[in-house]
């Protein structure tokens, strides 16, 4: 079994330790070259549907927390308040 990750080529001079080496990543067959642009625009649609379904999410939070405001500083004109009763 081939073991998988990234292949690289290096120096086979280990005594001078030049540092060099290349990542070799063999071509990819011609399927995969199909799909894969395709796989790619279908995240792209996805990223651009959460950016707007985030802002609706904001939107509808920040007209509710302005709800909620407007609510508790609502005070009414045209109701008397009811006196206090006091107990004997």
């Amino acid at each position: 079994m081939e073991a998988r990750g990234p292949r690289m080529c290096h120096c086979r001079d280990r005594v001078g330790d030049c540092g060099y080496f290349v990542w070799y990543d063999p071509p990819i067959c011609n399927r995969a070259k199909q799909i894969i642009p395709h796989l790619l625009n279908r995240i792209g649609k996805y990223r651009a549907k959460e950016k707007t379904y985030w802002a609706c999410m904001l939107l509808s939070w920040l007209i509710t927390f302005v709800m909620v405001m407007l609510y508790a500083n609502y005070k009414p004109k045209h109701v008397k308040p009811r006196p206090m009763l006091s107990l004997p």
